[in-house]
């Protein structure tokens, strides 16, 4: 890749309507923690960093087979909601690469979400020169997401779980929408899940 691109992977809630941390339910094999952290190891695109929060420990344990190729930061705050997990997670960004170029900000619970989707937004930055790459799913869009470094104080002020997407709605004309409608399923609930492994 062109620049220095960091990938955050949010995943520090507490998955309440599951009876495990839904970071660690299996999908082919795998927890979905560990494909997300695959997608973005493989994607080559830049340092990963995943934001742990609640069962930070049951859900480092299982990440300990890459602890050499990420970083796991800790959201103290995670109750407050997933822009407490974007605040930190730039906030060690920008401390450990000062010069980074901009983020890839993506989920722990969209399984289907592969390399060559991430590998894509990050070309469509450059074709496009738009500041900001959202991916496009069921008639919106949202993360997986790009920003370059110049719009990341728009993420002080958010809160709550308020995620990236009123920052991509505030700033439309910046943005460039990549398609790719396996973002869609997010799993939030035991019926995501079912279907997810119904899918299979």
């Amino acid at each position: 890749m062109e620049e220095n691109i960091a990938v955050l992977i949010l995943a520090a809630g507490s998955s309440s309507r599951f009876k495990e941390p839904k970071q660690l339910l299996d999908y082919n094999g795998k927890s979905l923690i560990e494909h997300a952290v695959d997608s973005a190891i493989h994607s080559n695109i830049g340092p990963v960093l995943t934001i742990l929060g609640s069962s930070i420990r049951k859900i480092s344990e299982k990440l300990k087979s890459y602890q050499d190729d990420i970083t796991i930061v800790e959201n103290k705050n995670w109750e407050k909601g997933v822009s407490s997990s974007i605040q930190v997670g730039l906030n060690e960004v920008q401390k450990k690469y000062p010069n980074i170029y901009g983020v890839l900000i993506m989920l722990s619970d969209q399984p289907k979400i592969d390399v060559n989707h991430l590998v894509k937004m990050i070309r469509s930055h450059y074709t496009f020169g738009k500041n900001i790459i959202a991916s496009g799913y069921g008639g919106s869009f949202g993360v997986p997401a790009f920003f370059h470094r110049s719009l990341f104080h728009f993420f002080d002020k958010l809160e709550g779980d308020h995620g990236a997407k009123p920052i991509i709605s505030k700033l439309k004309r910046d943005v460039h929408v990549v398609p790719n409608p396996e973002a869609e399923l997010d799993i939030d609930t035991t019926e995501d899940y079912k279907k997810l492994i119904e899918q299979h």
